[in-house]
């Protein structure tokens, strides 16, 4: 059951992230007047919030796995 719902939140994940990818930048670029810098704006954004995760994240290396309940 547990390999069932991890595959069932993946293909929701990869469904809604990924279906819905090209009518946003088609909004977008209508947004932006066909000019593409809306489009480019919006991946920079998304980058720098996955960077910020990234380096906000602590390290888990170290971590006894054995004390986590």
């Amino acid at each position: 059951m547990r390999y069932t719902g991890a595959s069932l939140a993946y293909q929701s994940a990869s469904t809604f992230g990924a279906g819905f990818t090209p009518a946003i930048a088609a909004g977008l670029l209508v947004l932006g007047g066909g000019s593409r810098t809306l489009l480019g704006s919006v991946w920079i954004l998304a980058f720098v919030a996955a960077a910020a995760a990234i380096l906000l994240t602590k390290e888990g290396r170290t971590r006894d796995l054995a004390k986590i309940q």
